[in-house]
């Protein structure tokens, strides 16, 4: 058990990063670094647990793999161009003598840095509760991409010739699906719900290493033959936490690599000075294909870091010894340093777009998507922000009353599809940016009651200070998590807010009541 007390140190530097307002990601890469002078018991371990991270890893992956989203030019159309011109830029960068490195050695550094942090991205969209909204599923598909090209060299990688039985397993891929989603159905929630996942992840992986194919794209595969169930999503947030600790076994093993030199460390730097290069690509490549200015702005920054899978890819070329390791800490440590830049950037964009939005349209397509238009309320007289749950019941209940107009608003194509075609009136919108705030306009006159749904206190909060801001004098009613987010929204201007787990008991009591007296 000894041989464990670097997950205890980690723990200590993840906590640190993390008050800091960073990815405790970086906090565990430090950690390793510290270790690695004199602490050499835990690293079997440590690699046992990176693997497993990284299976699961690409199992998730696959559970979000969705063709429709990943073909769209705004995606697939990107991916390629930035990945192309990413990997020209460092292998030239690399190829000056200064390095003294060779062809393929520039290759395989290039290709570390031309992806964005799968892990990164997807924490700082969940956090931020947009994971669903048209950036943040924009940025998804940039990322699943990206992560099936290096998938793709891990497997090219592993320099094995695929057996014969490779085809017999391609050939009964459907029969396995048939009999995954059969199974599923019949899993329970909790704990049989991760080990289920678990087991579909190695199961992939046993299978496609057997056949003589890298195990890895064995579990991306497994995990894209279950993505259609409709609890897919409940089992991604199952898995979300062991996923996450088990990838800090591969961060700490980086740093444990060695502690970087000086050298290293302003090489590290130097090269996320290419940061804001990249992002301007990003965001040039996404107008270019007619997204509009705000959702370019705000895909780009989040895609605004290097990658934890370029950490893998130059692993695995150490591994193979393709690259010498100086290069590992160099890679790890411009990571790291691309994290912090990038939890920077991503406080502060709604400010530097709210500053520099009339610039920005100049760059913007002239050939945009519909959702550019001005949002029309009609004559509703109630507005709904956020669509889930809560949202859904509330909207329902008002609709059954003939004399109230509800309207709701959601960031999840799918919830406002699903909706519109059941005749409720529905909109897509992501009301927790100023692009929303700036296309709506609100009769006062008509509409009295504005109920904010949305999961996230901090989206709450940021609608109601946009409607004051704006003059909207009217009746906010929010939802709480806690009772410490009741001020909060009122402080925000919130005239109302219900603390949705004592409510629900209210409301379970109420009906009991009724239930008991009827009987």
């Amino acid at each position: 058990m000894f041989e464990l007390l670097p997950i205890g140190i980690a723990f200590l530097f993840g906590l640190l990063t993390f008050r800091t307002g960073l990815p405790p990601l970086i906090g565990y890469l430090f950690a390793g670094f510290l270790l690695s002078n004199f602490w050499q018991e835990g690293k079997e371990t440590l690699s046992i647990f990176a693997e497993f991270g990284i299976t699961i890893l690409l199992f998730s992956i696959g559970l979000k793999l969705k063709i429709g989203e990943i073909i769209k030019k705004e995606v697939l159309g990107t991916s390629i161009y930035h990945f192309a011109i990413s990997l020209i830029f460092f292998f030239l960068i690399f190829s000056i003598p200064y390095f003294g490195l060779n062809v393929a050695t520039s290759i395989l550094i290039a290709m570390s840095l031309t992806f964005s942090s799968t892990v990164y991205v997807i924490k700082l969209l969940e956090d931020k509760g947009d994971e669903k909204s048209h950036y943040g599923r924009i940025a998804i598909g940039i990322l699943i991409i990206q992560d099936i090209i290096a998938v793709g060299f891990i497997a090219f990688s592993a320099n094995k010739v695929p057996s014969l039985f490779a085809l017999l397993l391609i050939c009964g891929i459907w029969p396995i699906r048939m009999i995954l989603l059969r199974v599923f159905s019949m899993v329970n929630h909790g704990e049989l719900m991760v080990l289920f996942g678990i087991v579909v992840a190695l199961s992939g992986a046993f299978l496609f290493d057997k056949v003589n194919i890298k195990g890895d794209l064995g579990a991306l595969v497994f995990g894209y033959l279950i993505s259609s169930h409709p609890r897919v999503n409940e089992l991604n947030s199952a898995l979300l936490s062991f996923k996450n600790f088990f990838l800090l076994g591969f961060f700490l093993s980086i740093g444990m690599q060695g502690m970087p030199s000086i050298e290293q460390a302003m090489i590290a730097a130097a090269l996320c000075l290419a940061l804001p290069l990249r992002g301007v690509l990003y965001y040039y490549l996404f107008n270019r294909s007619g997204l509009r200015a705000q959702t370019s702005l705000f895909s780009s920054a989040s895609l605004f870091n290097y990658s934890e899978f370029g950490l893998i890819v130059a692993s695995i070329s150490v591994s193979a010894g393709w690259l010498s390791s100086y290069w590992l800490s160099v890679i790890a440590l411009a990571i790291a340093f691309s994290y912090i830049a990038a939890a920077f950037l991503n406080k502060k964009i709604i400010d530097f777009y709210e500053k520099y939005k009339s610039k920005l349209y100049v760059y913007q397509n002239v050939e945009q998507d519909q959702s550019d238009s001005e949002v029309v309320i009609g004559d509703s007289n109630i507005i709904i922000l956020g669509i889930g749950r809560i949202g859904e019941s509330v909207f329902r209940s008002f609709v059954s009353d003939a004399k109230l107009k509800p309207i709701g608003f959601d960031s999840c194509k799918d919830v406002v599809e699903y909706h519109q075609k059941n005749n409720l009136n529905v909109q897509l919108a992501d009301v927790t940016i100023p692009e929303f705030w700036y296309k709506i306009k609100i009769d006062e006159k008509k509409v009295k009651l504005i109920i904010l749904a949305m999961p996230l206190v901090s989206q709450n909060i940021k609608a109601a200070q946009y409607l004051r801001s704006k003059g909207y004098s009217g009746t906010i009613s929010s939802i709480a998590k806690y009772a410490d987010d009741i001020e909060k929204l009122q402080d925000a201007g919130v005239d109302q807010a219900y603390q949705i787990y004592n409510q629900a008991g209210i409301g379970f009591a109420k009906s009991s009541k009724e239930l008991l007296q009827k009987s």
